[in-house]
């Protein structure tokens, strides 16, 4: 395992939309999450646009909130020239990437090109750089970092949209958690390149979980999976171990990425009878050790699969199959 983690912190997550105000009103009306704060970046309020390395011109509308103590940011490409367009065509909207707090932008931008790859999508917005390092072919995620000038201050918002909620019905950001073909394999990649772990391993079978659903159904499936922190933030693998689960159904569809957000809950059944409401199935549910997890498939009108936890009085996680790396 390397020395020291590169990232040590999880500080936003951000998907990419289709409409930004259209995201931006239902996150707002349907959950509570607000209020947002809306900015145009173009070549008239960010310089140092890169995609790819290269010099780059591009737009985008971008909305920002928080979830607790992490950033939540809507991004709404304005042209086919960014990343973000592209992903959009390929994916359609979804989890786009996780922004990691670090200790020493430079040593990570330096451990980025001793790989050989250019710097994936980058600009410069009011003293504050944002760089975003492909790491989808090794990690299974597109990771953002910040190089912030001294005094930095963002500028004041373009909108706001509403001046104030309702009380939200996810209260924090507990996990994110990305799909991978070999979850060992990942475990590994993580820790030895960029030091962070160590993970608890567990297998998810029918032998360890119970009340298993898929799509409002009961239907058995298996995966392997290992958790671990990033500051307060759980990071989750998850290997699909046969090709029942909606993790197999995103990996065949996909790829590997990021697949779900877990949210804090104040009433897990308010949320449950909120999404019910809805007209939908519970896209994937179990139950093991006294802990239920419950994911809605909100991308359709919120851009992402949202994961919630029901937990029984007294809960203890069970012990790992395994820990990466072992304890010396």
């Amino acid at each position: 395992m390397a020395d020291k983690p590169i990232f040590t912190g999880i500080l936003q997550i951000g998907l990419v939309v289709k409409n930004c105000d259209a995201s931006v009103k239902r996150w707002a009306e349907e959950c509570g999450i607000g209020p947002w704060q809306i900015y145009e970046f173009n070549p008239g309020t960010v310089d140092q646009m890169i995609i790819r390395g290269k010099r780059q011109e591009y737009a985008m509308r971008l909305a920002k909130t928080y979830v607790g103590s992490v950033q939540l940011e809507l991004i709404e490409p304005k042209d086919d020239k960014s990343t973000y367009a592209e992903f959009l065509r390929e994916h359609g909207e979804g989890l786009h990437h996780a922004a990691f707090e670090v200790n020493d932008y430079g040593k990570v931008v330096g451990w980025y090109e001793k790989r050989g790859e250019p710097i994936f999508h980058g600009g410069r917005w009011n003293g504050r750089t944002y760089t975003y390092l492909d790491l989808r072919k090794d990690l299974g995620l597109i990771a953002e970092i910040y190089d912030v000038a001294s005094g930095f201050q963002p500028p004041e918002p373009d909108a706001v949209y509403p001046e104030m909620t309702d009380k939200p019905i996810f209260t924090g950001i507990l996990q994110i958690g990305l799909v991978v073909k070999n979850c060992d394999a990942s475990v590994k990649r993580w820790a030895e390149e960029c030091g962070i772990g160590p993970w608890k391993i567990y297998e998810f079978n029918p032998g360890t979980v119970d009340q298993m659903i898929i799509r409002g159904k009961r239907q058995e499936y298996a995966m392997r999976l290992a958790t671990t922190y990033v500051g307060s933030v759980q990071l989750e693998l998850i290997e699909p171990k046969d090709d029942k689960s909606t993790h197999a159904e995103f990996l065949r569809e996909h790829g590997e990425g990021l697949h779900h957000v877990a949210f804090e809950v104040n009433d897990y059944g308010k949320v449950i009878g909120w999404h019910e409401k809805r007209g939908e199935p519970i896209l994937h549910c179990g139950r093991r050790s006294g802990k239920t997890f419950t994911y809605f498939d909100l991308r359709k009108d919120l851009g992402l699969i949202a994961e919630i936890y029901d937990v029984a009085s007294g809960f203890q996680p069970p012990e790992p199959d395994a820990v990466y790396p072992e304890k010396t």
